[in-house]
């Protein structure tokens, strides 16, 4: 790699979002990813998609974020110029049942990381989430304030207040429901499509709304608050409010799939540890007005029809 190109550290790098990396790079930052779990091959991203994109390859290493040691050693050893912390633990239910656990990742890892950056004078963008919101006032601009009904969305919003006290010049990403194909990292898509293509059932809430938005333009919305050097708090959220059940129709329409298999379904039909709140509808005007222009959700889903990684 060039060592005239600036250094972004990506932490989460083997989750949904670092498999978009590869492709939206186009060779600006060199990228060192950080996971703990599940190791990543570039490579074989690369020859996927070679013919269709230019495609940045990335260094990765193995570094638990829950050991502030072991963080600290590596940091100091790549003093990256910019940090994309994308690495949580964001199943809310998960995280209802182990809150600990979840304010570990989500919490405490994050401010390490912006006490880091913020020594350093460095770019750092932390992604967040619509669950910050209690659903009952959508859609919700920057400028609400936060209100969340579980530990999950409890723990963005203490992660987000940290982060900017030690770090005002930081940047804060609420994302919401992201879908997609991705190259690795987990995917609600990915088995809605595998379910339908099976022919079984996929049951989706007719009662739950979000501005959902694709994996790839959520990582050109980052990439964006990167570049602009952004500071305080942006939605990246789509441009459509829809519901689970509508998404999923549009999505089996998309590919072809039967949409008699989507079943309408209640939030109150589940049965759940984390609370889910109704309508947690984004307004994502401030990024707009910055560059971040996200497609309908129709073409977005007939560009990962053409473009998908995975079959």
């Amino acid at each position: 790699m060039s060592k005239n190109k600036p250094k972004l550290l990506v932490t989460g790098i083997s989750g949904f979002l670092g498999s978009y990396l590869p492709i939206v790079n186009n060779n600006q930052w060199d990228i060192h990813g950080f996971y703990n779990h599940s190791p990543i091959n570039p490579d074989a991203v690369a020859h996927t998609i070679g013919q269709q994109h230019q495609v940045s390859l990335i260094k990765t290493s193995k570094v638990n974020l829950l050991e502030p040691t072991e963080v600290k050693t590596a940091l100091a050893a790549i003093q990256p110029d910019a940090i994309l912390h994308l690495a949580a633990q964001s199943n809310p239910n998960y995280c209802e049942a182990h809150e600990a656990e979840s304010h570990a990742i989500n919490v405490a890892a994050t401010l390490l990381l912006g006490e880091y950056a913020a020594t350093a004078s460095i770019p750092f963008v932390f992604v967040s989430s619509d669950l910050v919101f209690d659903g009952t006032k959508a859609p919700y601009s920057e400028t609400d304030t936060p209100s969340p009904i579980s530990v999950y969305g409890r723990h963005k919003v203490e992660a987000e207040q940290a982060l900017l006290q030690v770090y005002p010049d930081a940047c804060i990403a609420r994302c919401p429901v992201m879908y997609g194909l991705p190259a690795w990292g987990n995917s609600f898509m990915s088995n809605w499509i595998k379910n339908l293509r099976e022919e079984k059932p996929v049951y989706a809430f007719t009662d739950e709304y979000r501005t959902k938005v694709d994996g790839q333009t959520a990582v050109e919305g980052l990439f964006l608050l990167l570049r602009k050097h952004a500071k305080g708090v942006y939605h990246l959220g789509g441009k459509e409010k829809i519901s689970r059940y509508d998404f999923a129709v549009k999505m089996a329409k998309a590919f072809g799939l039967q949409e008699d298999l989507v079943k309408p379904s209640l939030r109150a039909d589940v049965k759940m540890p984390a609370a889910r709140p109704a309508d947690v509808s984004l307004l994502s005007d401030k990024a707009y007005a910055l560059g971040y222009h996200p497609d309908g959700i129709d073409v977005t889903l007939a560009r990962i029809k053409n473009f998908s990684l995975v079959e």
